[in-house]
């Protein structure tokens, strides 16, 4: 009755007591809930809005991801945008990623700019996440946003995979960067490829067998290739000459050399 009267204001007693029903009183939680997402798109306070989406990601978690989603992209107040960005990370939002690629060069604000790409990098940081923010650093508008995410993409090394993660998902992950890697011209030619898939190929088939002695074998031998053609071409780079076919660029090396490195921690050490 409250919010009814006072239209368009919005009684901050009265928004308050939106959270409460909606948690304690089942007759009126819907309509309490469907008040606070009203609030949180529409009403003229930033504090307010504010206010009624962390009520609503408080009591609802993934259930209200699509009105977090709104603000993050339509709130005219940058902290608010900014806080339903960090809230769809904490929500661990489905669609965090295509959503990323979206915001990264819609947002107004240059310093969440800055944010948007550090999240694709640190926290995702797949081969794709990556060429998402290295295609679109040279076009960044902002001189100061351009340099640091430029800084980022040279500081930059693919995430430590989750404990949890298997050794075999490890491996599968390692198998499809090599290929992805080339998709992206990060790494040359197929014969090479192949010959780095051929490791990976017996390393499976050791894992498979329960022999990871072998199956570290191979992955280090994945690993010692990959870095040898990198540092040929790194060499070839500072003589100014030309590329040979057979190569790997410094973001095909990160991707393929961690990750290697990343699935050997995991397996037993040579004795």
């Amino acid at each position: 009755e409250l919010l009814e009267r006072d239209k368009p204001y919005v009684d901050p007693f009265a928004r308050n007591l939106l959270a409460s029903i909606a948690r304690s009183v089942p007759n009126f939680s819907e309509k309490a809930k469907n008040l606070l997402v009203e609030i949180s798109a529409k009403d003229s306070s930033p504090r307010n809005r504010s206010l009624s989406l962390n009520d609503l990601i408080s009591l609802y978690g993934l259930g209200v991801v699509e009105t977090v989603r709104y603000v993050a992209s339509k709130d005219s107040a940058p902290e608010n945008r900014y806080f339903a960005l960090h809230s769809l990370m904490r929500l661990n939002d489905p669609q965090l990623r295509p959503f990323l690629y979206e915001r990264l060069p819609l947002e107004p604000e240059w310093t969440y700019r800055i944010r948007i790409a550090d999240s694709l990098l640190d926290r995702l940081g797949s081969p794709e996440d990556y060429r998402v923010v290295q295609e679109y650093q040279p076009q960044e508008p902002n001189p100061t946003a351009r340099s640091r995410i430029r800084q980022e993409m040279r500081k930059f090394t693919p995430p430590v995979p989750s404990s949890a993660m298997p050794v075999p998902a490890l491996l599968d992950t390692v198998i499809s960067t090599n290929h992805q890697v080339f998709t992206y011209g990060w790494i040359g030619d197929k014969n090479f490829v192949n010959e780095l898939d051929n490791a990976l190929q017996n390393a499976r088939k050791h894992l498979t067998r329960g022999d990871s002695t072998n199956c570290r074998k191979e992955v280090e031998t994945f690993q010692e290739k990959v870095q040898k053609e990198y540092d040929r071409t790194v060499d070839r780079e500072k003589k100014n000459q030309p590329r040979d076919k057979r190569f790997v660029t410094v973001e095909g090396w990160k991707f393929l050399y961690y990750n290697a490195t990343y699935l050997l921690d995991r397996l037993p050490k040579k004795k």
